[in-house]
């Protein structure tokens, strides 16, 4: 019996999948080790207070003027309502500016 008979026949692997380094819509990031001299995700929040009405947004800079997120991350944060009794919807818009944006208050 020759060497080639004993070697076992192969179909060919399917091509790896495209890779991308940040998660897509539909992803997310589960665990992530920041590179060395990386920033570190922010530990602050961010309040605004509009009658009776308080929204609060986490990982935000400390003092920042206008709350900032990265590309596809999770908005955190808690709205408080002062009565909700009487509530039968709350609705959040979220709208991009880009990072040079100056708030016009």
């Amino acid at each position: 019996m020759s060497e080639l008979s004993l070697v076992p026949c192969y179909t060919p692997s399917l091509p790896a999948p495209s890779y991308s380094c940040e998660p897509t819509c539909n992803e997310q990031t589960l665990e992530h080790t920041p590179r060395p001299g990386s920033r570190p995700t922010p530990t602050g929040t961010y309040t605004k207070i509009s009658k009776r009405v308080t929204l609060v947004l986490n990982e935000q800079e400390d003092n920042a003027q206008v709350p900032s997120y990265g590309r596809h991350s999770l908005v955190s944060g808690t709205i408080h309502l002062e009565n909700c009794e009487t509530v039968g919807e709350v609705v959040l818009k979220v709208r991009f500016h880009p990072p040079d944006y100056q708030p016009p208050f």
